[in-house]
């Protein structure tokens, strides 16, 4: 089963744009299971995790809950903030560095590897502040509206298993 990891920080920047990967999966069930790591979901065919660590030290309880619940890292997708991407826009990338991102960064230190799928969620690059600044502060609510209404549909696109072809 293909499990997806919302990547963010803890109670208190719910609305960040950080937390973008959180809110993501938020938007698709509201059935939050306590585990030893952070929550998990179900969303259909798809297992849903958030840590419950800030985002610069959430690769151990990744890899913790991936142990523990068998999930080999060809199943993951790994949702999480862009400001590459604008706001609105979505991706998904097979591989690759961290780009910058502390969130990943500490991911692929605890894996061990690059090697696994990211789902990149648009938050755009800010215009007068720090790029550390800018990823703490909320979004507004046109913004989350822009989220709901065009990059989740795209994510969940993106997600969608691939049609079996007919014989």
């Amino acid at each position: 089963m293909r499990c997806v990891i919302g990547l963010g920080n803890p109670a208190g920047y719910e609305r960040s744009r950080h937390n973008v990967g959180k809110i993501f999966l938020d938007s698709l069930t509201d059935d939050w299971e306590s585990v030893q790591e952070g929550s998990m979901g179900v969303y259909k065919d798809l297992i849903l995790f958030k840590t419950n660590t800030f985002m610069n030290v959430n690769g151990p309880p990744v890899k913790s809950f991936l142990k523990r619940a068998r999930i080999g890292l060809e199943e993951i997708i790994v949702a999480c903030d862009d400001v590459d991407l604008v706001l609105g826009k979505v991706k998904v990338k097979n591989e690759g560095s961290a780009s910058g991102h502390n969130g990943l960064r500490s991911l692929i230190s605890s894996l061990g590897t690059n090697k696994f799928r990211r789902l990149k969620i648009g938050i755009s690059r800010p215009t007068s502040s720090e790029i550390s600044d800018y990823v703490l502060s909320n979004f507004s609510n046109t913004e989350l509206a822009l989220l709901t209404s065009l990059s989740f549909p795209a994510c969940l696109k993106l997600l969608s298993p691939p049609p079996i072809p007919l014989k």
